[in-house]
This record gives C-alpha cells, sequence and structure tokens, in this order.
C-alpha cells in the first residue's frame, strides 16, 4: 500500500502555497532505516553467494559423514540374515524328511571350490 501525502510549496514568498500530491513507494524489508522507504537504486539479487555455498556443502559433508558409518556393514548383515534364513529352512526340511522317513538324510557332500574338505550333514 502506497503511502500519500500532501505536500505544500511554496513558488515564491508572496504566492500563495500551492500543493502537491506525493505518492511515496510502499515500505519493504529492505527499506533504509532512517526514512523506512526502499532505496531507488536496489540491486537485484540473482543467486547465492559464495559463503552460502560452502555452508550448505559443510552440512552435506557432516550429514554424510555421520550417515555413511551407519551404513557400511549393511551389506555384511543382510549375507548373515539370509544364511540365518537358508539354515532355518534347511532344519525345517530335514525335520520334514524325518517326519516323513523316521530318519535324517545322511548325505556325504563337498564343497565347490573348498579346500577338499567333506561335511557330513
Amino acid at each position: 500500500m502506497a503511502r500519500v501525502l500532501l505536500k505544500r510549496r511554496l513558488q515564491k514568498p508572496t504566492e500563495k502555497a500551492r500543493a502537491e500530491l506525493v505518492i511515496y513507494p510502499p515500505r519493504c524489508a529492505a527499506s533504509s532505516p532512517t526514512t523506512g522507504f526502499a532505496p531507488m537504486h536496489t540491486i537485484a539479487r540473482r543467486g547465492f553467494t559464495l559463503i552460502e555455498l560452502l555452508i550448505v556443502v559443510v552440512i552435506i559433508g557432516i550429514l554424510a559423514a555421520i550417515a555413511i558409518p551407519k551404513f557400511a556393514n549393511t551389506k555384511t548383515k543382510a549375507y548373515t540374515a539370509a544364511m540365518k534364513s537358508d539354515l532355518r529352512n534347511l532344519v525345517t526340511a530335514e525335520e520334514a524328511y524325518f517326519a516323513d522317513s523316521s530318519k535324517y538324510t545322511s548325505l556325504t557332500t563337498t564343497v565347490v571350490g573348498g579346500n577338499g574338505a567333506q561335511f557330513k550333514s
């Protein structure tokens, strides 16, 4: 909302005062503390300063430094969980075989790529 002021101005000391209508621009956040009006020669900001960009990069680096160690051993945990699940499935299959034939399996196997050791399962 623009402020409207009535300003009186004398042409010559002998003449009557002539009234002028003066319209001031609205007040804004970048206004001068003394006048309360925006300066006429404001420069429009068109980007971020170097300091602002550096601060953002530092914050992202700190967040990454916190998050990366938490997820570093996720692959190992997933591998371990998969092995435990496979062992549970093996136990279930052995118990189902035992329920049908009243004996457990006695197959001797060699691990592929192993050192030739044989395991009794």
